[in-house]
């Protein structure tokens, strides 16, 4: 039963102060835009008949800062104190090939669900291992913000009256200075630890994580805007499809990465119907058509890749929303570009104008899961 080491920071508040492991986090924000720093070991079932959703359990937590805290300042300014915990995430990486992956989840994601989720993608993500260009797992360092954990407050009868979504977008939108003083953190550790070829680093975000990004960015110092990011991955993006223009939301990504992978699907409901659950957002999203086709919106770091045809996972509540770590070909595809190899070597290319790069996967059953 493989195990996993999982580096986290979280911006939830514990229940007890002075507890020594992070097994009952609340979804309340931590007092004064703290983060508390660990490490869990997650187990993965090697079951060929277990649900992939109920393959992962966490064995152990454990923190990585001063007990006495009561969580870390991650501010820049006062950024020593994540010293130890970025120095235990960089000296837990022995292979020259290894990366690192930065991740965020989506709404409705319990403590120990995000853990798994990460685990998952360590997992998945790792590079095929017929490859020349294998690679060990990537270590992982998980951004966990308090979502509430469930999709509605006591049952899906109550509909959306009772449905915690635009409840989490508010703590989502609340996290994004901590997460942005965190990124800013990690990137001037990063530089210091390595003072020239580190590992490459790669951030997932999925959902209403985009969103916690976004609003992370607006707090990012332009002096950390620096490619420091070899890729990044917007997954089912739940913010406005305009968002990576010049002046959007996440607009500042583009100097920050080297390569942006937006993944879509128009069939992805959660993504469809957001606007509907929250008024005052865009009635398009990122995640549900890739940003506008025009001249403003093309950049020769974005690549936008279309999941229609490979966004159905089987679960009831997946609902086109899940193909960023259920579907082999978006898996295999995330697979290539972490290796490096060339989108046209591995996508049916569309449409499109120049300069513009427009890909759609294609079905293959023999990455279906």
């Amino acid at each position: 039963m493989p195990k996993s080491d999982i580096f986290f920071a979280t911006n939830r508040a514990l229940r007890d102060a002075d507890e020594d492991v992070f097994v009952e986090m609340t979804t309340r924000l931590s007092v004064r835009s703290k983060v508390h720093l660990g490490v869990a070991t997650v187990r993965r079932e090697d079951d060929p008949t277990q649900k992939i959703d109920e393959a992962f359990v966490v064995e152990s937590v454990r923190r990585i800062e001063p007990k006495q805290t009561g969580g870390v300042d991650p501010d820049p300014v006062g950024g020593a104190a994540l010293k130890p915990f970025f120095n235990s995430v960089f000296e837990s990486i022995s292979h020259p090939k290894a990366q690192i992956l930065l991740h965020v989840h989506g709404f409705a994601v319990r403590f120990d669900v995000a853990l798994h989720r990460a685990a998952e993608l360590q997992h998945q993500y790792r590079p095929s291992v017929s490859s020349r260009y294998q690679a060990p797992q990537p270590a992982v360092i998980s951004f966990i913000w308090p979502s509430s954990g469930k999709l509605f407050r006591k049952s899906v009868l109550e509909g959306l009256s009772g449905l915690l979504y635009c409840e989490d977008r508010t703590r989502a939108r609340a996290s994004g200075a901590v997460f942005g003083a965190f990124l800013a953190a990690f990137a001037r550790a990063y530089k210091s630890y390595y003072r020239g070829a580190g590992p490459e680093v790669a951030l997932v975000a999925h959902s209403m994580g985009n969103w916690v990004l976004e609003n992370a960015l607006a707090k990012f110092s332009a002096a950390n805007a620096k490619p420091f990011l070899k890729h990044a991955f917007l997954m089912a993006a739940d913010c406005d499809r305009s968002a990576l223009k010049s002046g959007g939301g996440l607009a500042p990504l583009r100097d920050m990465a080297e390569q942006i992978s937006v993944y879509y699907s128009v069939s992805d409901l959660p993504i469809k119907t957001a606007p509907k659950w929250c008024d005052e957002w865009p009635d398009q999203r990122l995640g549900e058509s890739g940003p506008p086709r025009s001249a403003a919106h093309r950049f020769p770091n974005v690549e936008i890749v279309n999941c229609d045809h490979v966004c159905v996972t089987g679960g009831w509540d997946h609902v086109c929303h899940q193909f960023y770590r259920l579907r082999g070909e978006v898996l295999q595809d995330v697979r290539w570009t972490l290796e490096g190899r060339p989108a046209a070597y591995r996508r049916t290319g569309w449409a499109a104008d120049e300069g513009h790069r427009h890909w759609r996967l294609e079905l293959n059953d023999d990455y279906y899961r």
